[in-house]
């Protein structure tokens, strides 16, 4: 409960942070401009609440690899982990000077490990029973999901009206209510795994590339 409590608290404070900084920009360019007071008050209001840009993101990795089973030459053991995150992104930004344009933002979302194991010595035919289903083949499927948060902050440079370039940091929080993994059934079923870790889904992510808009 103390995870989930300090998820919630980091969204709001990127949140916060956002807003804050959207005040004081409109409230500064307001001043500058030397506009009414009324029209100050408007540049700060849309300071705070113009600039937020919604989007979404979905990001995976995944590898595989294969090998002897060492109790029998005739089985082969393959291993294939995956690893994915994605969700609804909320960014205010704001310009630092000509050219440079910064973001504060956040993730909310969902992710996950999963690992696809397969034992076989690739011989299969149909079964004429149920009990030739009971074979030395199978192969599985476990997963331990989480729910995601990624406070992140963005860096632009604008080379044209319609391209810039950009550079995020962030760090990925997952949180999950749930003991171990679990193996996926058929019909939406899980079944637990026992003794199986409590595995951690969080780090640091930094990502560069082009950015297309106006």
């Amino acid at each position: 409960m103390e995870e989930s409590a300090y998820v919630n608290v980091s969204s709001w404070i990127n949140m916060a942070v956002g807003i804050i900084l959207g005040v004081a920009i409109g409230a500064f360019i307001g001043w500058s401009l030397g506009d009414a007071e009324d029209t100050k008050i408007a540049y700060a209001l849309l300071g705070a609440f113009g600039g937020f840009f919604v989007g979404g993101v979905i990001t995976s990795y995944s590898d595989n690899y294969k090998q002897n089973n060492p109790d029998s030459v005739r089985y082969h053991d393959y291993v294939r982990y995956e690893n994915g995150f994605g969700g609804v992104t909320l960014d205010k930004r704001f310009p630092i000077c000509k050219n440079f344009v910064g973001s504060l933002g956040v993730l909310l979302g969902g992710g996950g490990h999963t690992i696809e194991l397969m034992h076989s010595n690739a011989d299969y035919s149909w079964p004429d029973n149920d009990t030739e289903f009971t074979s030395g083949n199978y192969h599985s499927t476990i997963n331990r999901s989480y729910m995601i948060v990624q406070p992140k902050a963005e860096l632009m440079y604008r080379l044209l009206n319609w391209l810039s370039i950009r550079a995020e940091v962030g760090y990925v929080y997952g949180y999950t209510g749930k003991e171990g993994w679990r193996v996926e059934g058929l019909a939406d079923e899980t079944f637990y795994v026992k003794n199986s870790p409590n595995t951690p889904y969080r780090g640091l992510t930094f990502s560069i590339g082009p950015w297309f808009g106006f």
